[in-house]
């Protein structure tokens, strides 16, 4: 869920307020304030619903902080600042396309190991979309089309230990000979079609 608080929401009401002919003035105020450019990884549970249902929610919600034991640290490791976490979704931004590449392998390869010694259906899997762009940041929300289409990707489109990349982040990545990506398929976000690039790694 979006919240949209404090100086940055005082800052739009204030353009609310003006003509369009005033805009220019807060948008550039607003940009300078909060725009970084930043690789944005979000993370989703595969088999949220399955399992919930499975055990019930209160055991799944025990999976999730577990998973999050797992998630932080590597998230930290790879210069990674995390916004936030809400339900199975985790939030996190990186000064690198490549920073948020290595932590998403290492998420996936450390949950596969604490897989193999979990009992069945306490297993834990993560699907991820990356992207990479200009953003509004205001305390744990972060705001802009890229953060918007790697939600599509780890929440709606990457299947199980999938990676999957905007063509942003693509681009930032695709002369590193360290990953194998390939082109996964094209989509359509909000009337507009894009490529989406899946990196090939072993669990």
């Amino acid at each position: 869920m979006i919240s949209i608080k404090g100086e940055l929401a005082d800052l739009i009401k204030q353009r609310n307020q003006r003509t369009p002919e005033q805009w220019k003035e807060l948008d550039n105020l607003i940009w300078e304030k909060f725009a970084m450019e930043r690789a944005i990884l979000v993370t989703d549970s595969s088999q949220f619903s399955l399992k919930t249902r499975v055990r019930g929610i209160i055991h799944y919600l025990g999976l999730i902080l577990r998973s999050h034991d797992i998630i932080f640290p590597i998230i930290k490791k790879h210069n990674g600042d995390f916004l936030k976490a809400e339900a199975d979704n985790v939030l996190a931004v990186f000064p690198t396309v490549k920073d948020a590449l290595n932590s998403a392998i290492e998420m996936n390869l450390k949950l596969a190991e604490y897989n193999e010694i979990v009992p069945e259906n306490e297993d834990y899997n993560i699907c991820t979309g990356i992207g990479w762009g200009k953003v509004l940041k205001y305390e744990d929300e972060l705001f802009g089309n890229e953060t918007n289409i790697a939600y599509q990707l780890g929440e709606d489109i990457a299947n199980k230990d999938e990676i999957l990349l905007t063509p942003a982040a693509y681009e930032q990545i695709k002369n590193t000979k360290t990953y194998n990506i390939k082109f996964y398929k094209n989509l359509t976000f909000s009337g507009f079609d894009l490529k989406s690039y899946q990196v090939n790694y072993k669990v």
